[in-house]
């Protein structure tokens, strides 16, 4: 079946919740449409998702903050990897964050995750020798709660 890639809309926020799950991604399924809303509202043309035929089969979130971009929520579809659609959703987010006068690209991705550090490489992704830390300012459930 043919890839269409388009920008995401509050409206396939059930549909991500399902492609989130299937590929193991953590995020809070109850706070899936109002953050597609937020980030679809701010930067329409770097919130995209890939279906055919059959629905969603991969998304990707970006960001910019006038000109650092960063990478969230790619995901595809188990029964597709391996397609060229994560391929495809980075081309087209790499390319709207160039447009929009983006330097340099960032995401964060666990070490564990060693099939998604080759692919990212594979791109001329390198890892920044920097430490990532954070801080909770609310307590919140776990990712899946």
């Amino acid at each position: 079946m043919p890839l269409t890639i388009r920008p995401g809309t509050p409206g396939d926020a059930d549909a991500l919740v399902e492609l989130w799950h299937a590929a193991g991604l953590r995020f809070r399924p109850h706070e899936v449409a109002g953050e597609l809303a937020s980030v679809t509202s701010r930067d329409p043309e770097i919130v995209l998702v890939a279906e055919d035929g059959s629905g969603l089969v991969g998304s990707v979130f970006g960001a910019f903050d006038g000109r650092r971009g960063w990478v969230n929520r790619l995901a595809t579809r188990p029964d597709r990897r391996g397609e060229g659609v994560a391929r495809a959703l980075m081309d087209r987010l790499e390319d709207a964050l160039r447009a929009k006068g983006c330097t340099k690209v960032n995401l964060l991705v666990q070490r564990s995750n060693a099939d998604v550090l080759e692919f990212y490489a594979r791109r001329g992704y390198v890892a920044d020798d920097v430490v990532f830390i954070g801080k909770r300012l609310v307590e919140e459930p776990d990712e899946d709660g």
